[in-house]
């Protein structure tokens, strides 16, 4: 069995154990899927490595759990495998590295680790092989690090702000008050959402395009019909237009790829009988929807609207007329 497996299984016995009734052997191994042998195996492992546990007989039967009275000594309601989790998700938040969040996500993890056991630090360094994160194409923010400051002190004071700001649209800078409501981290960068008192709307922005940002006196209230849920909804990813109904058909070398995953909280499938998938959803805007698609190729088709069925095959006829 390979070591990552073991662990794995080690790890969901550690959190059974931490229940305060404990565990008999029969009672963890069927609920962890495993021979008795085996449960007993993994219960010398964890010995061996430190962990207080122990056995007690009550009411005729061995119980197994951790000694009375062990706990991680921390001020959070937090197990120690839940801290163990917390503490994995670290490498998640790479992409903020440079900014006045990477201070705190390392004072964070830093507490996490003070706050756990000897036998704990030394587990987490075996399951460190477990989970690997290797997030890619997101944006560096060492340079924002001022700028991000501003705008986190902005949204939690609720102060409107000025910014200079580059649009790609129109490749130029404007001036804009806004009154943030929040950053919001999507697909590898951070953007603040606010209402742009030139547009007379809620907008989301680039952070990584405001040139300038300067404070004002002025105070903000959000508007009491945003709902960021809602806000971001609709979208495929962060532009947002009028809503329509999309629909793609993919072949079926894709269509086993395209299942797997959760592209719009809306979409449906529908299967065919030559191994074909359609996948419908309803999406505020296209724009992003097309990148995807044609990243693709010929193995998605689109079915509607006619609008973006005509423009993918514009779109593939430059990429043909390229290559000749």
């Amino acid at each position: 069995m390979a070591r990552g497996d073991q662990l794995s299984r080690q790890w969901r016995l550690l959190r059974l154990l931490e229940h305060r009734a404990g565990r008999t052997i029969e009672e963890l191994a069927r609920e962890l899927g495993i021979t008795t042998r085996t449960v007993r195996r993994d219960l010398d492992a964890v010995q061996y490595g430190g962990w207080p546990v122990t056995s007690e007989r009550l009411d005729g039967r061995v119980r197994w759990k951790f000694v009375e009275g062990y706990k991680v000594s921390t001020p959070l309601p937090l197990t120690l495998t839940e801290l163990l989790a917390v503490y994995f998700s670290r490498d998640l938040l790479k992409p903020l590295a440079g900014t006045l969040f990477e201070d705190s996500v390392e004072s964070f993890y830093g507490k996490i680790n003070a706050l756990l056991p000897p036998e704990g630090r030394a587990y987490l360094e075996q399951l460190q092989g477990l989970i690997a994160t290797n997030p890619r194409g997101f944006k560096d923010y060492r340079q924002q690090r001022r700028l991000l400051e501003a705008l986190t002190n902005a949204a939690r004071e609720r102060r409107t702000i000025t910014v200079r700001y580059f649009s790609f649209a129109r490749e130029r800078e404007t001036t804009r008050r806004l009154d943030p409501y929040r950053l919001w981290y999507h697909g590898g960068g951070l953007y603040v959402v606010g209402y742009c008192h030139t547009r007379k709307d809620v907008r989301t922005f680039a952070v990584e395009r405001i040139r300038r940002l300067e404070l004002t006196r002025r105070s903000f209230s959000v508007r009491p019909d945003f709902d960021f849920e809602a806000y971001t909804r609709d979208s495929f990813g962060l532009m947002r237009d009028e809503v329509v109904t999309v629909r793609i058909r993919f072949r079926r070398d894709q269509a086993k790829y395209v299942r797997e995953r959760v592209w719009h909280p809306s979409q449906t499938f529908e299967d065919h009988p030559d191994g074909s998938l359609t996948i419908t959803f309803r999406v505020g805007g296209t724009v992003e929807v097309k990148r995807w698609i044609l990243g693709f190729g010929a193995g998605a088709e689109v079915l509607e609207p006619a609008s973006l069925r005509r423009e993918i095959a514009a779109e593939a006829r430059k990429i043909a007329d390229r290559e000749r």
